[in-house]
């Protein structure tokens, strides 16, 4: 089954490696890209506005152009529909066919043109390791699954959301004290590395935080408060009802919303933003569907 799914997001991301040049993101990515490969400092020498961290431009300079930008996509998102795969098999592996359904509905929303799927855009390349986090999160490998977290961060920062959800799992079902400071730890040195290495380059930690950050000009754009008390309010909701959800749609109904909060930071409409919770979404209904069918 595993087989015929990649088959099939080769099958709709293949016509992407031959379109014409179209998507202004793209172009500054691997506009950036080229001047690393020049030998440009990122940040110092040449920058974006916003900026993102630094890992999109890193890709985009091992690309080098936009048909092994999307190549380099292609295989991206072929390793998360794997662990997609992985994480739907280790929440309901006794129904094959809610597996295969929901593999299968990430690959459609993921590779058509709908949500700008196929689009080499940060969104595409954050999610892959967010959902691998929560995977080794679920199986308790805590370093692993805060070294994913940080890494999707270092691709386009919406995955702080995704962090905040992880956290709240971590408290709300109790995790060890041990777990919480090897997820810290794994959280943590990705970013002190990046942070090191630029510094390294004549970038002060700061500047390069400001930088990697610049993109959070599109959040005082638009109200934040308002969004954050009411995801607040919710999660608190979650945790009082926590017994009666269940530890699987508490995991996921906390991703969800967490994941709706990143997807909707800049409160503009591009569709490749809410890439960032077909994951949860596909989730939190497989969990509610499983629940029904074990009633």
């Amino acid at each position: 089954m595993l087989v015929v799914l990649l088959v099939l997001v080769v099958a709709l991301r293949l016509p992407s490696l031959f379109e014409p040049y179209w998507y202004g993101d793209e172009q500054i990515y691997l506009a950036i890209g080229q001047g690393i490969r020049k030998g440009l400092v990122l940040y110092r020498d040449i920058t974006d506005y916003p900026n993102k961290p630094p890992l999109i431009y890193l890709l985009a300079a091992v690309a080098g152009s936009v048909f092994w930008f999307k190549f380099m996509l292609l295989m991206w998102n072929a390793v998360h529909v794997v662990v997609v795969n992985l994480l739907l098999k280790k929440l309901w592996g006794g129904k094959k066919w809610l597996v295969g359904a929901g593999t299968a509905v990430f690959i459609l929303l993921t590779s058509l043109p709908m949500l700008e799927g196929n689009v080499a855009n940060g969104e595409m390349f954050m999610t892959m390791p967010v959902t691998l986090a929560m995977l080794l999160l679920w199986k308790a490998q805590y370093f692993a699954a805060g070294l994913m977290l940080a890494l999707g961060f270092l691709v386009k920062i919406p995955v702080a959301a995704d962090i905040a959800a992880a956290g709240l799992i971590f408290w709300i079902c109790k995790h060890s004290l041990r777990g919480i400071v090897s997820f810290g730890l794994g959280l943590g040195i990705p970013i002190a590395v990046v942070l090191g290495v630029w510094y390294g380059m004549g970038v002060a930690p700061m500047d390069l935080m400001k930088n990697m950050l610049g993109s959070s000009g599109y959040v005082t754009s638009y109200p934040l408060a308002p969004r954050l008390m009411l995801v607040t309010g919710l999660s608190l909701g979650v945790y009082l009802m926590r017994k009666k959800l269940g530890q699987e749609l508490v995991w996921a109904g906390l991703w969800l919303m967490w994941a709706l909060f990143g997807a909707t930071l800049s409160g503009r409409p591009y569709p490749h933003y809410f890439i960032q919770i077909v994951v949860p979404v596909i989730v939190t209904a497989g969990v509610i569907v499983a629940d029904r069918e074990n009633r």
